[in-house]
Formats: C-alpha cells, structure tokens, sequence
C-alpha cells in the first residue's frame, strides 16, 4: 500500500501537492515535505509520454501515491496515461455524465478514475455524473467553479457556500471519496466530508505542505 491508502485505511485524510515541474526529483521533495501523493498536473504542465512516464514512476518509488491530470477531458488522453500505471487519472473539467462514461470507457480498471468538479453546469449535473460505473471519485476545483458563478474566489457567498454543500453531500451520499484543491477552510472542508485535499502547487505547496503538517490541519480523523 502506499502512503495515500494507508492513510485512508486508518481513516485519516490523506494530503497531496500539485506540480507542473517535468524533474522526476521534485518526488524526492514532495515525500520530505510529508505529502501522501502528488499531482502531476498534464494540463497546465508540459509533460511528453518520456516526462509523464517517468514523474509518476518517481512519485510511486517512494511510497506515494501517483496522479496524473490529463490536458482535457477526452478519453484518448486518459488511455494513453493509463499505460503508465498511474494510481489515479485526473479528468478536469468534466461537464456531465457523458463526459464521465466517455473517460471511464478508456479507464483502465486498475487506475483511479477521478473528476473535476470546476463548473456550476456540472453541479446541475451532479447526479447523473455519480452513477456513471468506474467513477472512483470526485475532485472539487474551488476555484474554477467560483468563477463559472460569476463569484470568483468569493469562497464564503452565500450561494457558493450553498453550492458547495450540495455538491459535497451528492458525492457522499453516493458513497464516493471526495477530494478538494485548496490551501485554505480545511476544517469547513472536513465537515463537508472531505477525504483527501491537495494543495497548491510546486513550491508553494511544499511550504504549505510542512505547515499544514505541523499543525495537523488535515491528518486529523
């Protein structure tokens, strides 16, 4: 098992960063600062199969948990990741269940498939996504989905407030993991449910990484 699953099998939350960086020995900083898995973010970053290949191996040879984020939501993407062995594939910007089903039929059934929720059109479609089969979880990109409401990084509107909750009581009633991608509210997050958080990306979130470490802000039960 590795560290991410360990986590979750003693119920704790597990916390993971995000890189763009294409240096298989950003992995070595990643397991210093005390994360349980990284993101490899293929969309922001610019990864070839060689790079992509070779960041998740990294990641997964010192006991981590390895995740890619695919450029887009198509599933020839997902396909080709999959080859790779990753402990979980990232499809951003999933706007509804055909979408998912689309992903998920390019899944391999050993990888992880995990969802972005980033658009309030997807909320709307929030039910039909959780019953796509092979959907492993469902990923909350705050951020994204606060502009998509006209309320960007406005995280305590009432309506986004409310948004949130919503959404986050779906995914647990449908008995997924949910995840978030934040570097603040943790103990809000919590309540909504949260299993796992990761946290900004690349340098910044290895700071924040030792910090939240040090304070326990996600780690608690």
């Amino acid at each position: 098992m590795n560290l991410f699953d360990e986590k979750r099998a003693r119920g704790e939350r597990p916390l993971g960063c995000c890189t763009t960086f294409t240096d298989p020995r950003v992995a070595e900083l990643a397991r210093e600062a005390g994360f349980d898995f990284v993101w490899i973010d293929g969309e922001h970053g610019e990864y070839d199969r060689a790079t992509a290949r070779a960041m998740i191996k990294a990641v997964q040879a010192l006991g981590m948990a390895a995740f890619f984020r695919v450029p887009e939501c198509r599933g020839d993407h997902v396909r080709r990741i999959c080859d790779f062995r990753p402990d979980g594939v990232i499809v951003p910007m999933a706007m509804d269940e055909d979408d998912v089903a689309y992903a998920a039929g390019r899944c391999d059934a050993a990888v992880r498939l995990v969802v972005q929720l980033e658009h309030v059109s997807a909320v709307r479609r929030l039910d039909a996504i959780l019953r796509v089969p092979g959907l492993w979880s469902v990923l909350v990109g705050p951020y994204d989905l606060t502009a998509s409401m006209g309320r960007e990084g406005r995280w305590h509107d009432p309506e986004v407030s409310a948004t949130f909750d919503a959404a986050c009581a779906k995914v647990k009633a449908a008995g997924l993991p949910l995840g978030v991608y934040t570097e603040r509210d943790f103990d809000l997050w919590k309540r909504r449910g949260c299993d796992y958080f990761s946290i900004k990306n690349d340098t910044n979130a290895m700071l924040l990484g030792f910090r939240a470490i040090r304070e326990s802000a996600t780690c608690m039960p």
